[in-house]
C-alpha cells in the first residue's frame, strides 16, 4: 500500500488514488491486501520455473494437455443445452 500511496506504479493522485481509497475505506471485501504475501510467494515461484527453461516448457506442455476440459466452447455447449435448453437443428 505503501508502494501505490507513494508513486511506485505511477502517479497516486491520478493512476490508483480510487484503488488506494476503495481498499482502505470499504474493509477489502476482496481479500486484496490478505492474499498479497501468498501472491508474492507464488510469484517468486513462477520467476524460478520460469528461469529453468526445461522446466517451465514441461509444466506449459502439462497446462496445455490439461486445458481441454476447460474449453469455452464445451462450457457454451452445456450452458446451450443443460441451461438454457436449446436444441440442435
Amino acid at each position: 500500500m505503501h508502494q501505490l500511496r507513494d508513486g511506485e506504479f505511477g502517479h497516486q493522485d491520478v493512476e490508483f488514488k480510487d484503488i488506494y481509497y476503495h481498499i482502505l475505506s470499504t474493509n477489502d471485501p476482496y481479500f486484496i491486501l490478505k492474499d498479497f504475501d501468498c501472491y508474492v510467494e507464488t510469484q517468486q515461484l513462477v520467476d524460478q520455473a520460469y528461469r529453468s527453461q526445461d522446466k517451465w516448457l514441461s509444466k506449459s506442455l502439462i497446462n496445455i494437455a490439461h486445458s481441454g476440459k476447460f474449453s469455452s466452447d464445451r462450457t457454451i455447449q452445456e450452458y446451450a443445452t443443460g441451461i438454457w435448453k436449446i436444441k440442435k437443428q
